[in-house]
């Protein structure tokens, strides 16, 4: 029960971060909002449908991270009046954010493994390589809360600091729904 809770409280708070920051959308921020629905669905796939492919979310959350952070790299270098790959003025507090986000969120999904067919738990999970492994991804979360809550002032209006502070509920519920169980 303390699970299903868990997990329906982390859905509930990345789905309302994933509707603050599409409220105001901008073709700047396109790369955030595209990671911010890639969480959610990744969120909504495992624990409504439980389908066993964390491992592909966990993937395609990656590879989306690694893209969010070579369009902010671009775009504090656009924004210094530099080409890219020279100096850089500093990046988009929102796009580092969604980008630390998803790697995060990888993480949470890469400890957790849904059963298959026919079990008879949709919501257990099992984690992998002991406590070693949830110290590592109870460290990444931490640095993700400080680093969110750093750049949270500097976020350019009011809905992506809603968006930052509901995906920092989810993270951090997603990370006791890991210890949790």
């Amino acid at each position: 029960m303390l699970s299903i809770l868990l997990h329906a409280t982390a859905l509930a708070a990345a789905l309302a971060g994933t509707l603050a920051l599409a409220l105001r959308p901008r073709w700047a921020h396109a790369g955030a909002i595209g990671g911010s629905v890639a969480m959610s669905a990744a969120m909504i796939d495992g624990v409504v449908s439980g389908s066993g492919s964390t491992i592909w979310w966990a993937a395609v959350q990656v590879v989306l991270a690694l893209v969010l952070a070579v369009i902010v790299r671009r775009g504090a270098a656009a924004g210094a009046g530099r080409p890219a790959g020279g100096s850089r003025g500093p990046a988009c507090p929102l796009g580092v954010h969604v980008a630390l986000g998803l790697i995060v969120m990888a993480a949470l999904m890469s400890v957790m493994t849904f059963p298959g067919p026919g079990a008879s738990d949709p919501g257990a999970h099992g984690h992998m390589s002991g406590g070693v492994l949830s110290v590592a991804v109870g460290a990444l979360v931490v640095g993700y809360v400080a680093t969110t809550m750093r750049h949270l002032r500097a976020m350019a209006h009011p809905l992506h600091r809603v968006h930052a502070v509901a995906m920092v509920v989810s993270v951090v519920t997603m990370l006791a729904a890991v210890v949790a169980v």
